[in-house]
């Protein structure tokens, strides 16, 4: 296993407009960016051209566009989590949405963003607590829906914990994944994302998580990358993760 090759297999995904190739190159340059700001140690690729093909792609229409149903707010919420200082004027419309009939999981990634943007308002509380009695009913079920979820509320809640009390929730969050990810061990892709985001909230003294990061790392293939599920073909989410796990966990 080599980080090097991981690395060049990565930077070879990023095109020359910025994006990275991918189903959805949007979503896959803003993660990109996110992961890169959780973990300033991953160091690939261009962030700048990367900023730049979020900007180009953010329509100049977004503030009404964001209520404009479900694909285009979807859209706009990936981009501004990957360029959440250039969107910052579109806050209020997510705090606004925060408090609407979307889902919790859409609830998480909007007070993400909000947290990137530094906002405060009053109404968060509430939304984050919501949140966290959802995370609580993820908990009675194991499936590979609610690892997923866990892992992303994880990055909501670790970076709402400057200003909230969100210990607790992310040490059973934390300890919860790591306990239950081997039901699917197969998907590379949460294995790798559970290290990454179980190292990034401090709780990388988890024993089952120090047994996940060999899985990983036997999953990689010759190009460098790693697949989705053991045994398919490389590609950018589970490469992405994979390099943040192994940022994240020291590993040289």
């Amino acid at each position: 296993m080599t980080i090097q090759k991981l690395i060049t297999f990565l930077e070879a995904l990023q095109e020359e407009d910025g994006g990275f190739t991918s189903d959805n190159r949007i979503k896959a340059t803003a993660e990109y960016l996110v992961i890169h700001r959780f973990c300033p140690h991953v160091t690939f690729g261009d962030t700048e051209k990367a900023r730049i093909f979020l900007k180009d792609n953010l329509s100049v229409f977004a503030s009404f566009e964001v209520r404009k149903g479900f694909k285009l707010m979807e859209r706009i919420l990936q981009i501004s989590a990957g360029i959440p200082e250039d969107t910052a004027f579109l806050s209020e419309k997510f705090l606004d949405l925060s408090v609407s009939c979307v889902s919790v999981s859409v609830k998480s990634s909007l007070l993400l963003v909000l947290f990137f943007q530094n906002i405060e308002n009053n109404m968060i509380k509430g939304v984050l607590e919501e949140i966290v009695e959802y995370q609580k009913e993820l908990f009675k079920t194991v499936s590979l829906n609610s690892l997923y979820e866990t892992a992303h509320n994880l990055m909501t809640f670790k970076v709402a914990r400057e200003k909230y009390d969100v210990e607790k929730i992310i040490y059973q969050s934390c300890r919860w994944l790591s306990e239950n990810v081997f039901s699917y061990n197969t998907c590379v892709d949460i294995l790798a994302e559970t290290v990454g985001v179980t190292f990034f909230c401090g709780c990388e003294d988890e024993k089952p998580t120090r047994k996940i990061l060999p899985v990983v790392l036997k999953s990689q293939n010759t190009d460098g990358g790693f697949p989705l599920f053991a045994g398919g073909k490389s590609e950018f989410h589970p490469s992405l993760l994979g390099l943040w796990a192994l940022t994240e966990s020291g590993v040289e």
